[in-house]
């Protein structure tokens, strides 16, 4: 399975949405998948190629944007243990992982040697995804 492609425009909270907002330290979609930098409390696109393993503050700060931002400007997100309709068909059930494709989730069967597998969520029907971010801490 390939890195998963979320609608942007698709990206929407359910009843089961916990928000909050930041801002963005480059340019953010919806439904892009992202963590927070300690050095400058700026959002970024997260991918499983350079976040750090599950001890570092920026494996341990992953949310879902909800909406689009430009750099320096407010970004909103979801937070951990969100329901969020994500614009795209799921298998339900399956546990996705974040891709080395920054802001991007795929399959676990997608990474490769020297990527973190960091366990995102799963698909909680087929367009709705339970984000729930586990940075295992684990370099395969």
């Amino acid at each position: 399975m390939a890195t998963i492609t979320i609608t942007k425009a698709n990206v929407l909270p359910t009843a089961n949405t916990t928000r909050n907002t930041g801002i963005a330290g480059e340019a953010l979609e919806a439904g892009q998948f992202i963590y927070v930098k300690s050095s400058d409390n700026k959002w970024y696109k997260a991918d499983a190629t350079t976040l750090e393993k599950s001890g570092n503050a920026n494996a341990q700060n992953l949310r879902l944007a909800l909406a689009d931002a430009a750099a320096n400007q407010p970004i909103v997100f979801a937070e951990p243990g969100s329901l969020v309709s994500v614009g795209t068909v799921l298998t339900k059930g399956l546990w996705y992982v974040l891709s080395a494709t920054a802001g991007k989730i795929a399959d676990h069967g997608d990474l490769i040697a020297g990527q973190y597998s960091v366990n995102m969520g799963y698909a909680f029907t087929t367009s709705q995804f339970f984000f729930n971010p586990y940075p295992t801490g684990i370099t395969l």
